[in-house]
């Protein structure tokens, strides 16, 4: 598995971020190599690419899609409309913002996966499948966290091209976890609390989160559906997130201070 760097690129800033989440679900056996120094044999050389948020020459995509339709697997987060069109998906030009993503855990690959809306952050973009009969929608962004809240936007798209395949998110994964663990930076200095001027870690997070998902962890089903997606694309061993096989959860015990984070 190779993950793309593109350390040049503003955008494609969470790409570190994405290898610490890669290495959190399990997968320890990929490489990382920086956009400027991909070529078709170090492309081949790996099953699965994974390609963060960044605008591509026209080049470069040639590159990528040639890859694929040449057998290849890939992941793309958040890709310019330019080379989703390649895979048969089209911008409709509108993004939605603080929207739901609603995974189909009807379609098979997805099964077992949490049903349960969960807030993506970040901006995700509009995509128009109806011209392409080899992409599917595998989730959807809403605008609201209700399951009957009207049509939504693809959110995650696999795409058949030639001898490969191709899973195109709208929105930068990397970007929505770091967001959902991390609060908004944009708070970092300023107090929301009202209370005595001391700014806390919990002040990160104040009009980010719904309150009614405080029983979901949702940062880690947005990993668990990429790590699906990776498993399912090219499988391949991984670690299991416990020290036992048997053990499925864990507690975290803090000290009993209202303002323990």
């Amino acid at each position: 598995m190779l993950l793309i760097h593109a350390r040049e690129s503003f955008h494609a800033r969470y790409s570190a971020y994405l290898a610490e989440l890669l290495r959190l679900e399990g997968f320890v056996d990929f490489n990382e190599l920086d956009l400027a120094a991909v070529d078709a044999a170090a492309l081949t050389r790996h099953d699965l690419v994974i390609l963060p948020r960044v605008a591509l020459t026209q080049a470069q995509a040639e590159l990528f899609q040639h890859y694929v339709t040449g057998g290849g697997r890939l992941i793309a987060l958040l890709p310019d409309p330019h080379f989703a069109r390649r895979f048969g998906v089209q911008s409709t030009w509108r993004a939605v913002d603080h929207g739901w993503l609603h995974v189909d855990v009807t379609q098979p690959i997805l099964q077992g996966l949490s049903a349960e809306p969960v807030q993506v952050i970040v901006p995700a973009t509009g995509w128009d499948l109806s011209g392409g009969e080899s992409a599917t929608a595998l989730a959807e962004v809403r605008t609201s966290r209700e399951a009957a809240s009207g049509k939504g936007q693809p959110a995650l798209v696999w795409c058949k091209a030639g001898a490969g395949e191709a899973v195109l998110f709208a929105y930068d994964l990397a970007h929505a976890v770091a967001r959902l663990r991390q609060g908004n930076p944009e708070h970092a200095d300023l107090s929301y609390a009202g209370l005595d001027g001391i700014v806390r870690p919990s002040e990160l997070f104040v009009g980010q989160l719904d309150v009614g998902q405080m029983r979901t962890p949702q940062a880690d089903v947005h990993t668990a559906l990429l790590a699906r997606i990776i498993e399912t694309l090219a499988p391949r061993p991984r670690l299991w997130y416990y020290p036992e096989a048997n053990q499925h959860s864990a507690l975290i015990m803090t000290s009993d201070d209202d303002w323990s984070t």
